[in-house]
């Protein structure tokens, strides 16, 4: 295995002036003739204008291009004009069963000859042996061993009681071998397409107008190239869907491009999706820094966000990604939906993730095909990045389905580093025992495996399974991991999390529940949760991540069951933790840019902790009162104020009441067996439904069982 190539460099692919070579310059005008004047001289010719090619819509249509920039022909159709020249070739595809064929021929040759038949010209040529291992270095090999150099002696040599079928063969395998599978399947797509009208974006919110220079929507080289490295510390180390190297190429190479020239339509729409998730795991100042000060009053992070979904929207519809066959346009894809899941309802989010889930099975990634290792490995990586997060948009919408339910046989990812792959590679690279770059892919990945499993296992031995895969994550990567190291202590953190997941919803659901042993599960869950806000790294790269899987199951379960045993043992060391928490990350406090009529998990959330730290004051008598239950305090007094004058609507309309939390804390959430409907009654705000704590179990059965995911 040749090592891979070196990362690029933007230097490589910036233009740069460049100098004629000693031999072609020519003397300064000041500068006097040579002294040898009897060397002959020569007429310096002007250098040849670059050809100019048709465009694409031209030579697909097979009319002359008047070959300006546009062309007429693409003026009048109101297309893009692309130059044929910007486009790459695509790689023929090796096609199999040509040397199926040429192998069985060769199989009824040997037959005849044993037979006693002499074939014409036999012996004159020697044909390779179909068994063999393979051809000589340099050929290009074929699946059954056999190469297209030996096919191509079999050819010939197929004569004799062969004869009147030989020729046929040979015009039949000439036809095969001179055509290409790509221009065969682009026609073929292209005749089907052109059956339909519509190709749907437009019922999905995307614009049906695309006829924008997407060039002023990008940023310009620079902020590309920042915005690139942003993604690679913020993003790249938790998804890792694409092949660092050969991306960072690629960027490197459109950026430097005059115009951006060197993108395509895929490319277009990946960019666009790295810009808007690098922005989102941005702050304020970040933006500022990057994109200069903000105009509007919504701020800088707000106003470029807007513009990169706005860019990608629009490129993902060129891009035709409902019925594009490229995996870059599924990458695309895939980080839209991610950029989106802090501003869209998890139930509109939910069915998103399904169409991605729906064009991966339409690409084949659900079950392994015969690729090239380094093609193999990227849609491996990209198959599970789809399923987790529609596994989470599952969760968080209540449905109680997701794709867990559709079999699938695709294997995890690899434990190797991306430079470990490259393009031109034959043969897997072996897999690495210990930590590598996917350590945190393969980690989540394994974890999702195993609640497909944990759903169809029996109640009593799954405490076991849980306990066995603990044991196997701790050998196969935990005890390799560095505490000190940033990525390392997030996926300690979130192995240690899903697992005491798992556990809280296990015991809720025996009979009787066990409530000391949940709570105790529960606790460790919001322990990892402030210890990942406490570490600066962290939250400073990965805070969106963080936010977006925050175990609210967890924190509801424990300020329910405060209300109950405010004052032993463990709701001392539970008061405790959530003081700690709400010092780092105040989760009754409002989310950025909801409006007070419209965040109904913070005003829910508020009113659990009030009646929480009221059961205390009542066991307990005075106790200072820390600043989080305070503020928690004065929101449920102005939203009651606001109720009892009419104003606004209070909480006993939305089902709060004071009964909220009392199912889950007496009969734990195996008793929350009526009223919540996840994801319902929020005017598409929350997560919870209407009735919030009156019994999650109806509409998240699923969820409770598979022990959902961190």
């Amino acid at each position: 295995m040749s090592a891979p190539p070196p990362l690029p460099t933007l230097q490589q692919f910036l233009p740069q002036q460049q100098q004629p070579p000693p031999s072609q310059q020519l003397p300064q005008a000041s500068q006097p003739p040579p002294s040898d004047s009897h060397l002959p001289t020569y007429p310096v010719t002007p250098a040849k204008p670059p050809r100019v090619h048709s465009c694409v819509l031209c030579q697909q249509r097979k009319v002359k291009c008047d070959r300006q920039t546009p062309c007429s022909n693409c003026k009048k159709a109101r297309v893009e004009c692309l130059s044929s020249v910007s486009i790459r070739p695509r790689r023929r595809k090796r096609r199999f069963p040509e040397a199926e064929l040429l192998a069985r021929l060769r199989k009824y040759e040997d037959m005849l000859k044993e037979l006693g038949v002499k074939l014409e010209g036999d012996g004159e040529k020697e044909v390779p042996n179909v068994e063999g291992n393979g051809g000589t270095p340099g050929t290009e090999q074929e699946e059954d061993g056999c190469n297209v150099d030996e096919a191509r002696v079999r050819k010939t040599s197929v004569n004799g009681a062969w004869a009147a079928m030989s020729d046929e063969f040979r015009d039949i395998e000439e036809a095969l071998l001179g055509s290409s599978e790509d221009e065969l399947e682009t026609s073929i797509t292209r005749t089907y397409d052109s059956l339909y009208t519509s190709d749907g974006t437009e019922l999905l919110g995307f614009p049906s107008n695309t006829d924008i220079d997407l060039t002023a929507v990008h940023p310009n080289p620079i902020q590309i190239c920042q915005l690139w490295q942003v993604f690679l510390e913020n993003v790249n180390p938790l998804l890792k869907i694409f092949h660092t190297p050969t991306t960072q190429q690629q960027v490197f190479q459109i950026a430097g491009s005059p115009g951006m020239t060197a993108s395509t339509r895929e490319m277009d729409a990946l960019l666009f999706g790295i810009y808007a998730f690098a922005v989102v795991t941005m702050d304020e100042g970040q933006c500022e820094m990057v994109f200069g000060a903000g105009n509007g009053s919504g701020g800088k992070k707000k106003e470029m966000l807007a513009k990169f979904h706005y860019g990608c929207r629009i490129a993902l519809v060129r891009a035709d990604f409902m019925r594009s066959g490229d995996i870059t346009v599924l990458q695309a894809f895939l980080l839209y939906l991610h950029s989106v899941r802090q501003i869209l309802d998890p139930r509109s989010l939910f069915l998103l993730t399904g169409l991605s889930i729906r064009i991966a099975q339409r690409l084949n990634l659900h079950r392994p095909m015969a690729l090239t290792p380094f093609e193999t490995e990227l849609r491996r990586r990209l198959w599970w990045q789809l399923l987790l997060l529609d596994t989470r948009m599952a969760e968080l919408s209540g449905s109680g389905t997701s794709s867990l339910t559709t079999h699938w046989t695709t294997p995890l990812p690899s434990n190797i580093n991306d430079a470990a792959l490259y393009p031109a590679m034959t043969t897997p690279p072996p897999s690495t025992q210990g930590i590598t770059e996917s350590l945190f892919i393969l980690l989540r990945s394994e974890l999702l495996a195993f609640t497909t499993t944990l759903r169809l296992a029996p109640p009593k031995s799954r405490e076991k399974a849980i306990s066995d895969l603990e044991s196997h994550l701790n050998t196969t990567y935990l005890t390799h991991a560095d505490p000190n190291i940033p990525l390392h202590a997030l996926t300690l953190l979130t192995a240690s999390t899903a697992l005491a997941k798992m556990r809280l919803h296990l015991y809720t659901r025996t009979t009787p529940p066990s409530r000391e042993q949940a709570f105790t599960h529960a606790l460790t869950m919001l322990q990892n949760l402030a210890a990942c806000f406490s570490n600066r790294t962290i939250i400073t790269n990965w805070k969106w991540f963080v936010v977006m899987n925050i175990p609210l199951d967890a924190y509801i379960f424990i300020l329910s069951s405060l209300r109950l045993s405010p004052s032993d043992n463990l709701a001392l060391k539970a008061w405790a933790v959530l003081d700690e928490l709400n010092r780092t990350r105040d989760l009754t406090k409002r989310r950025e840019g909801q409006g007070e009529e419209e965040d109904v998990m913070h005003q829910r959330l508020c009113s659990l902790a009030v009646k929480a730290w009221e059961a205390r004051e009542k066991r307990e008598g005075v106790v200072p009162v820390p600043g989080w239950i305070a503020r928690a305090r004065e929101e449920v007094r102005r939203r009651r104020k606001g109720e009892s004058e009419g104003s606004t609507p209070g909480f006993g309309g939305m089902g709060l009441g004071v009964e909220m939390g009392g199912g889950l804390a007496e009969g734990g959430l195996n008793g929350m067996n009526t009223g919540m409907n996840v994801g319902g009654g929020l005017g598409g705000q929350g997560v919870f439904g209407e009735e919030f704590m009156g019994g999650v179990g109806q509409g998240m059965e699923w969820y409770w069982e598979a022990g959902g995911l961190y």
